[in-house]
């Protein structure tokens, strides 16, 4: 299974900012709602946890991010990086 944890630099510079505009918390049940995830996973996004892909994806897509940018995907088991990516952006005013 594909995990991936969010970068610092993404979080505060492109996912905070579309968090505010939609007025949520970072643990806010709408969020939650929105992307069909509970606010544990939201939690452990914000921690920098490793999450399911799909949940990341669905985390960015619910405040309007529709790519992704610099996600690492984690093994589990072993802990170590796989893989680095950086992928385009758009973020809807």
């Amino acid at each position: 299974m594909s995990t991936l944890v969010a970068s610092q630099q993404a979080l505060d510079d492109l996912i905070d900012p579309a968090r505010v505009r939609k007025r949520w918390n970072k643990h806010d049940q709408r969020w939650a709602d929105a992307a069909a995830l509970s606010p544990k996973t939201l939690q452990r996004f914000w921690s920098r946890v490793s999450i399911k892909r799909a949940n990341f994806i669905a985390i960015c897509q619910a405040i309007d991010i529709i790519h992704l940018i610099s996600a690492k995907c984690w093994s589990l088991s072993e802990g170590l990086p796989l893989l680095l990516f950086t992928i385009s952006i758009t973020v809807l005013p």
